[in-house]
C-alpha cells in the first residue's frame, strides 16, 4: 500500500505575516485593483490576479482570502493611524514602505469612490430631467388636443343649421378630423416613448 507521505501535498492555506502582507500591498498597488469601482468585474479580476500572485509563494489563497485580507489591514492602519495622531498631534515617524503603500492604496480607493458618487448623483439627475421634460412633452401635447379639440367644436357650431355640408365646408371639417388624429397619435406615441424611455433607464439602473 502507498504510504500517504508519498503522495504530493497540496499548497496549504495561506499563513498571513508582515513580508506577505507587504508583497500583497504592492500587487494590488502595481494591478491597480482599487481604481475600478466597487462590485465591478475588473475590480474582481483584479483580486483574482492579485490571489493567483500571491499563490506562488507557495500557499494557496483565493479572491475572498486578500481581499479580506487588504480589508483587515487598512482598517487596522486608520485605526493605528488616527491614535497616534490623538496622542502626539501630528503624524508619527518617518513612514515605512508598508505604511507608504497602505496610504496611497487608501486614497486611490477613496478617490474611487467618490467618483462612483458623483457619476451616481449626475446619473439620477439626468434620468429626472428626462422625466420632466417628458412630462412636460405630454402637457404641450394634451394643451394642443385640446386647443383642437374646441376649434372643431366651434366651428361646427357656428352658423345656422344645415342639412347638407357645402363642400368647402365638408372639406375644412375633413381637414380638421385629419388634424386631431394626428395630434391624437403624436400624443400616444409620446406616451409610448416616455414609458420605453423609463423602463430602459429603471433596467440601466439595475445593471449597474
Amino acid at each position: 500500500m502507498e504510504d500517504k507521505k508519498d503522495c504530493p501535498n497540496k499548497r496549504s492555506s495561506m499563513v498571513w505575516s508582515k513580508d506577505k502582507d507587504l508583497i500583497l500591498l504592492k500587487e494590488v498597488a502595481a494591478l491597480g485593483v482599487l481604481t475600478h469601482k466597487q462590485r465591478s468585474r475588473e475590480r474582481g479580476l483584479g483580486w483574482q490576479s492579485v490571489a493567483d500572485n500571491v499563490s506562488t509563494l507557495g500557499q494557496a489563497v483565493t479572491l475572498r482570502g486578500v481581499r479580506e485580507r487588504y480589508s483587515l489591514a487598512a482598517k487596522k492602519y486608520c485605526a493605528q493611524m488616527a491614535k497616534e495622531e490623538r496622542a502626539t498631534g501630528e503624524g508619527g515617524e518617518e513612514m515605512t514602505e508598508y505604511e507608504k503603500l497602505m496610504e496611497e492604496l487608501i486614497n486611490i480607493e477613496d478617490e474611487t469612490d467618490r467618483q462612483m458618487e458623483t457619476e451616481c448623483a449626475a446619473r439620477s439627475q439626468r434620468i429626472e430631467n428626462e422625466r420632466e421634460q417628458a412630462l412636460e412633452m405630454r402637457e404641450r401635447a394634451m394643451e394642443r388636443l385640446g386647443e383642437t379639440k374646441k376649434r372643431v367644436g366651434m366651428t361646427s357650431e357656428s352658423g345656422p343649421p344645415q342639412r347638407r355640408r357645402r363642400s368647402g365646408d365638408m372639406m375644412e371639417w375633413l381637414q380638421q378630423r385629419v388634424e386631431l388624429e394626428k395630434e391624437e397619435r403624436e400624443l400616444k406615441q409620446a406616451e409610448k416613448r416616455e414609458h420605453v424611455e423609463m423602463q430602459m433607464n429603471q433596467h440601466l439602473e439595475l445593471l449597474q
